[in-house]
């Protein structure tokens, strides 16, 4: 049963976490941005850079495409605490333009290898998972910014995008581990333990009972104790 404590705030755990291995290419460190051919102090390099320069210092060293130089921005920007900041450069991802993008990538790319398309020209225009993955903790830690600067409901909705999104590629749920992407189903369990709390923070019961409901009624290859913990509450 799930109850309201009333004069109880609700924190958002991990409102700043460590950082994070990197999803698009591994070449982005957790202390730093590094080149194949060598190190270079990226954070340096970007600290005092507008947001468009710092953009295309991303795009031009790593191979990016304009998502992922700014999903791999506003993450260095959220880590350093700088919440508008990290907003800012979110906001320029048109995420609801992407979202289809994304379901198609998450529902091919997550078949079994067998029942996958063999048409190779249909595969080549199908986003990577290490980029959805990328696009999906954008996501997460723009509604952990917005949760930051007081903008809770916004903070859930947007959270809710990436339920939306895997939800939309895997109606049925998701019965085994997705072994090429690890970090696709991370962000995914985030994103659902943190939407209830989300709601609840804003002071909307029925979304967050809703929220819980979501979490249970579909197979989400959750951890046991979270499965557990969902129930009892």
């Amino acid at each position: 049963m799930l109850c309201a404590c009333s004069g109880e705030q609700f924190k958002l755990e991990e409102a700043v976490p460590q950082s994070p291995e990197s999803l698009a290419t591994r070449d982005f460190s957790a202390s730093g941005l590094s080149s194949r051919t060598g190190t270079v102090d990226w954070e340096s390099k970007l600290e005092d850079a507008q947001v468009d320069e710092a953009e295309s210092t991303l795009k031009e060293a790593l191979s990016l495409n304009y998502e992922e130089a700014r999903a791999l921005l506003g993450r260095l920007e959220y880590q350093r605490g700088n919440f508008d900041a990290a907003l800012q450069v979110f906001q320029g991802i048109d995420i609801r333009l992407l979202s289809p993008r994304m379901s198609k990538a998450i529902a091919e790319r997550t078949r079994p290898r067998k029942l996958r398309s063999k048409d190779r020209n249909v595969l080549a225009g199908v986003m990577s998972l290490h980029s959805v993955s990328l696009l999906l903790e954008a996501i997460l830690l723009k509604a952990k910014s917005l949760a930051e600067l007081g903008r809770v409901k916004e903070a859930a909705r947007e959270c809710k995008i990436i339920l939306d999104t895997v939800e939309s590629a895997l109606p049925n749920g998701i019965y085994r581990e997705i072994n090429e992407d690890s970090k696709l189903l991370e962000m995914f369990h985030r994103a659902l333990e943190l939407l209830p709390k989300l709601w609840l923070q804003a002071g909307s019961l029925d979304e967050a009972i809703a929220a819980y409901r979501r979490a249970l009624l579909k197979p989400w290859n959750l951890d046991p104790k979270d499965s557990q913990k969902y129930r009892r509450t």
